[in-house]
């Protein structure tokens, strides 16, 4: 389509290819940071998914449980005994003076770092179309709603039709008038 191309001059790529890679990316890969969903985050690089919060929880309670547990045994007969028969290496959590807490700060605050991560700080796809219709205006003078529709269905991601998108340009205050007087056109 020639009409994105002259979005795009300096990319290599005309605009509606970069327009629906991005958003099939978005699709796919709803973080665009790797910590900006909490799935995402606790995922490692063959799981399908990574952990819930509910998951993190869990995991932080098994280990304030362990560290009970280690601090109940440090001290006792069977851990001594074992450390003078060398059964226990000089940095086992059993034999070791430092401090459990710190040894297990990671895993005892884990759900509070999950937290921190999620849907809230996610960037939402209309922020994205938002920008990507600003960006189009002000290069072009229009809003291209067919093209993007047309763009947007082939992705299968709503708005899909140049009616819905209109009405989401329009709710979302991005109008002809309004978006003029950003660009002082």
């Amino acid at each position: 389509m020639q009409k994105f191309e002259i979005l795009c001059e300096d990319c290599g790529k005309d605009f509606r290819e970069q327009f629906a890679y991005y958003f099939y990316h978005l699709q796919e890969k709803p973080a665009l940071n790797p910590l900006d969903d909490l799935r995402e985050a606790t995922k490692r690089k063959h799981d399908k998914q990574g952990l819930t919060l509910a998951q993190l929880r869990a995991v932080a309670k098994r280990a304030g449980r362990v560290v009970e547990d280690i601090g109940r045994l440090r001290g006792t007969s069977l851990v001594k005994h074992s450390a003078a028969l060398g059964w226990l290496p000089p940095r086992d959590l059993l034999r070791t003076r430092h401090d459990l807490e710190d040894s297990f700060q990671g895993l005892l605050r884990i759900a509070d770092l999950g937290v921190q991560i999620g849907r809230k700080q996610r960037p939402q796809r209309a922020e994205i179309l938002q920008h990507l219709y600003l960006r189009i205006f002000g290069r072009t003078g229009r809003f291209y709603d067919a093209e993007i529709a047309e763009i947007m269905s082939s992705l299968e991601l709503k708005p899909d039709s140049q009616d819905a998108l209109k009405q989401w340009r329009k709710a979302h205050g991005i109008t002809k008038s309004a978006v003029s007087r950003t660009f002082h056109i």
